[in-house]
């Protein structure tokens, strides 16, 4: 298992991301944070970041971070599963963290934090070897933001060792309004419903996904004055969506 195979759940008004599924928590200490416009996932992940640091010396453990609405505040259970008995001072590490004022603001800082435009080809660095197939399509996908975006093309991309990589690009107009946090937890939501099951030209099934979205059609592998392009890439296993860590 590589350090970037974390996988994230989504529910109503609640993510979890952990190493190891099904997910279990034998160790778990819970927090509050004041509810605000902030990304569930990132925030997640912020957390996880800081228990995984504090607890990875401990023989046997998984961690998973499930974070969630109530009422006005955002509950944050941290913990994991334990393959043997957790130390005494596991639980008091864990609490540390959660309770450390500097990770706190740091996190809801992180979660709320609008992602600068990003150029896609720069970070991906798409090989120049890669047999491409270019599709356009005019649909509207149901997200969990609830913002209007269609699908400016998907491209199939037949890399050197074989594998097939699928790339589909959003247009959402208002992602400039609401920057990379609005749309957050838009991208796992696409991986299930619109990558897995795509239906590949040569019906062979994709390795990766990256799905992208701009705030206005541009051309491939290129930016525009004014255009926010976000992107994130999962990895395809068993039928799942494995966010994938740049």
């Amino acid at each position: 298992m590589t350090r970037n195979n974390w996988h994230i759940l989504r529910a109503d008004r609640a993510v979890t991301v952990a190493r190891v599924l099904p997910v279990r928590f034998d160790l778990r200490e819970t927090t509050r944070l004041p509810a605000g416009a902030v990304s569930l996932t990132r925030l997640a992940q912020q957390v996880r970041q800081d228990v995984w640091r504090a607890l990875r010396r401990m023989g046997g453990f998984a961690p998973a971070v499930r974070v969630s609405h109530e009422m006005d505040t955002i509950l944050v259970e941290a913990g994991g599963r334990t393959e043997r008995r957790a130390p005494a001072r596991a639980g008091e590490d864990l609490r540390a963290v959660l309770e450390d004022p500097d990770n706190r603001r740091r996190w809801l800082a992180h979660a709320g934090r609008r992602a600068q435009a990003l150029v896609i080809v720069a970070a991906m660095g798409v090989p120049c070897t890669a047999a491409t197939t270019v599709r356009g399509q005019e649909e509207t996908p149901a997200v969990p933001s609830g913002l209007p975006m269609t699908l400016q093309e998907a491209r199939e991309e037949l890399q050197p060792d074989g594998t097939l990589w699928l790339r589909l690009r959003y247009v959402a107009p208002d992602l400039a309004t609401g920057g990379y946090a609005a749309v957050a937890d838009d991208f796992a939501a696409l991986c299930a419903t619109q990558a897995l099951g795509y239906p590949t030209t040569d019906g062979q099934k994709p390795a990766q996904a990256v799905i992208s979205i701009a705030s206005a059609p541009v051309d491939f592998a290129t930016t525009a004055p004014g255009v926010m392009q976000v992107f994130e890439a999962f990895r395809i296993e068993n039928d799942t969506c494995v966010w994938e860590e740049f």
